[in-house]
């Protein structure tokens, strides 16, 4: 069982981690255990993009490449661009991601 810090006291831990915090102005130590783990990729890229939300500045979205490359021309298998851009495979980036200036990449 887990220690009670571990379960948020409401239902939005973001706000309860973040809430309070001026993220323009913060500095790392600040930040220290004030982690939010998530389970799946998608849970995490919604985490994120909710802490993102509190930072000041304008959102830049970044899109990955959305082709398959292979050397052999006839090995090509045909799979259609959105379904490239729906995976968000383990320890990748979703296709599209964003940023700001300032925010914390890890």
């Amino acid at each position: 069982m887990l220690p009670d810090i571990c379960y948020p006291s409401e239902q939005n831990p973001v706000k309860q981690l973040y809430g309070e915090l001026n993220l323009s102005t913060i500095m790392q130590e600040e930040l220290r255990g004030r982690t939010i783990l998530a389970v799946t990729n998608d849970a995490s890229i919604d985490i994120n993009n909710q802490v993102l939300a509190y930072l000041p500045g304008e959102t830049v979205v970044y899109e990955a490449v959305d082709d398959i490359v292979r050397d052999d021309p006839n090995d090509r298998l045909p799979f259609p661009v959105e379904f490239l851009n729906s995976l968000t495979p383990t320890g990748m980036p979703p296709y599209k991601l964003n940023l700001k200036l300032g925010c914390i990449i890890i």
